[in-house]
């Protein structure tokens, strides 16, 4: 019950189209014990206890459905590489993942997220995002790299890391070397740049074959931000983090907790016209009250493993409704 409160308060606070439970009533007569007990409904005619979780936020949801307008962007846009996702050897997966976390839980940013495939969206859009981020990509299909450093002439940073001298079909393709001078590569050792690579990733992952010194590059109204090691592709969020935060300012979020909030707090901002939509779920073993403060300044104790919904007036900061 706790893990399906906490895809429910996602699909509503993480700019998600909501949740539709797929089956109601259990099937005790299918021969699949794993998929009989599906189900709100047991067979008696009870309730498990989800359905009292689905019930508050489908009443939430129902009770606030005027404030759910005039959506603000997220100034931040994961770029997800598309192109590494459809190769043989899919290396990225696991390390957008990462780059997702490290934003959300450990700096408390809130992103978007666009396929390299449908970056004209962007370049549609009045005004560009602040900043890209694009991890580990390894390779980049020609039309992505076009857009992406259209978008950077428009005023975007960039942040990309690792190797990705190579198009969608892995054809060589130079950009490190145009940008920055160096065209190797080489693979990475156990510990590079704070993040640790372990198993096959020693001789599956690939770094520019160049020392561990952020670059920048700036293009038209814009820069690209490097870092010849693919940190999202190491075992942990840290170095990420690290990464991210000496790029990002922490003006862009001034919605941060206060207090010691550790990186199992999920704590979300998405802003509409008239209202900010808190998320918050917790992840650790223990009750936590988390205390938010910024123009709006609220208090809300979840408790272990649960989550929690917060819509406040941007207005005056008063609360206007809760799911607990």
């Amino acid at each position: 019950a706790d893990l399906l409160e906490r895809k429910l308060a996602l699909s509503l606070g993480a700019s998600g189209a909501g949740f539709i439970q797929w089956i109601w009533n259990i099937n005790p007569f299918m021969d699949n014990e794993n998929e009989a007990a599906i189900g709100f409904c047991r067979v008696d005619g009870s309730f498990k206890e989800e359905f009292e979780r689905f019930r508050a936020f489908a009443k939430f949801a129902n009770q606030n459905r005027r404030l759910f307008k005039g959506k603000i962007d997220e100034d931040i846009v994961l770029v997800i590489p598309h192109s590494q996702i459809f190769s043989a050897r899919n290396l990225v997966t696991e390390a957008t993942k990462r780059a997702v976390r490290a934003l959300h839980y450990d700096l408390k940013h809130a992103c978007r997220a666009v396929s390299e495939y449908r970056l004209e969206a962007l370049l549609a859009e009045e005004r560009a995002p602040l900043f890209l981020i694009m991890p580990a990509p390894r390779s980049i299909s020609d039309a992505g790299w076009a857009n992406l450093l259209k978008l950077v002439e428009k005023g975007s940073t960039l942040i990309i890391t690792g190797y990705f001298e190579a198009d969608e079909h892995f054809r060589p393709a130079e950009r490190v070397g145009k940008m920055f001078g160096f065209s190797g590569s080489r693979p990475v050792n156990r510990r590079e740049s704070g993040a640790v690579f372990s198993g096959e990733k020693l001789q599956r992952i690939e770094r520019a074959d160049a020392d561990d010194e952020v670059r920048e590059y700036i293009h038209g109204k814009g820069k690209i931000v490097w870092h010849p090691v693919p940190l999202e592709n190491g075992d942990s969020t840290e170095p990420i983090a690290e990464f991210y935060k000496s790029i990002l300012p922490e003006l862009l979020n001034e919605y941060l907790p206060t207090g010691d909030v550790l990186d199992d707090i999920l704590i979300r901002v998405t802003r509409f016209e008239t209202v900010l939509l808190f998320t918050i779920i917790n992840e650790s073993g223990t009750d936590r009250e988390v205390m938010v403060r910024g123009s709006s300044h609220i208090s809300v104790v979840v408790s272990a493993g649960r989550a929690n919904l917060v819509f406040v007036d941007k207005r005056t900061g008063n609360v206007l409704s809760r799911v607990y």
